[in-house]
Protein backbone atom coordinates (compact mmCIF):
# COMPACT_ATOMS: atom_id res chain seq x y z
CA UNK A 1 0.00 0.00 0.00
CA UNK A 2 1.27 3.36 -1.10
CA UNK A 3 -0.04 5.31 2.02
CA UNK A 4 1.83 2.65 4.56
CA UNK A 5 5.49 3.80 2.74
CA UNK A 6 5.67 7.20 5.59
CA UNK A 7 4.84 4.35 8.34
CA UNK A 8 8.50 2.56 7.63
CA UNK A 9 10.60 6.13 8.59
CA UNK A 10 8.63 6.24 11.60
CA UNK A 11 10.79 5.93 14.82
CA UNK A 12 8.90 6.96 17.69
CA UNK A 13 4.69 5.70 18.11
CA UNK A 14 2.97 6.74 21.12
CA UNK A 15 -0.78 5.44 20.90
CA UNK A 16 -1.47 5.92 25.05
CA UNK A 17 -4.79 6.67 26.03
CA UNK A 18 -7.24 6.16 22.58
CA UNK A 19 -9.38 2.72 24.11
CA UNK A 20 -7.51 0.91 21.09
CA UNK A 21 -8.85 -2.62 21.12
CA UNK A 22 -7.08 -4.47 18.52
CA UNK A 23 -3.83 -3.68 16.31
CA UNK A 24 -3.91 -5.40 13.20
CA UNK A 25 -1.03 -7.22 12.23
CA UNK A 26 -0.85 -5.97 8.65
CA UNK A 27 -0.15 -2.07 10.67
CA UNK A 28 2.65 -3.45 12.42
CA UNK A 29 4.23 -4.97 8.93
CA UNK A 30 4.83 -1.46 7.89
CA UNK A 31 6.76 0.07 11.13
CA UNK A 32 10.36 -1.36 10.38
CA UNK A 33 11.81 1.44 11.31
CA UNK A 34 9.94 1.65 14.85
CA UNK A 35 12.09 1.84 18.05
CA UNK A 36 10.06 3.20 20.93
CA UNK A 37 6.16 1.62 20.71
CA UNK A 38 3.57 3.15 23.31
CA UNK A 39 0.22 1.39 23.59
CA UNK A 40 -0.28 1.60 27.63
CA UNK A 41 -3.71 2.91 28.74
CA UNK A 42 -5.80 1.19 26.16
CA UNK A 43 -8.07 -1.90 26.06
CA UNK A 44 -6.09 -4.35 24.55
CA UNK A 45 -6.94 -7.89 25.19
CA UNK A 46 -4.29 -9.50 23.35
CA UNK A 47 -1.28 -8.17 21.15
CA UNK A 48 0.79 -10.47 18.93
CA UNK A 49 3.44 -9.84 16.42
CA UNK A 50 2.78 -12.85 14.15
CA UNK A 51 5.22 -12.32 11.19
CA UNK A 52 8.75 -13.08 11.07
CA UNK A 53 10.60 -9.79 11.30
CA UNK A 54 7.99 -7.80 12.68
CA UNK A 55 9.41 -4.61 14.45
CA UNK A 56 13.12 -5.69 13.26
CA UNK A 57 13.89 -2.19 15.19
CA UNK A 58 11.53 -1.93 18.39
CA UNK A 59 13.36 -1.34 21.46
CA UNK A 60 10.89 -0.16 24.26
CA UNK A 61 7.37 -1.62 23.91
CA UNK A 62 4.99 -0.86 26.42
CA UNK A 63 1.59 -2.75 27.03
CA UNK A 64 0.97 -1.20 30.68
CA UNK A 65 -2.52 -0.66 31.96
CA UNK A 66 -4.22 -2.59 29.24
CA UNK A 67 -6.60 -5.83 29.91
CA UNK A 68 -4.36 -8.26 28.49
CA UNK A 69 -4.66 -11.95 28.12
CA UNK A 70 -2.33 -13.14 25.73
CA UNK A 71 1.35 -12.02 24.74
Amino acid sequence: NVSARPLSQLLNLDLSYNEIELIPDSFLEHLTSLCFLNLSRNCLRTFEARRSGSLPCLMLLDLSHNALETL
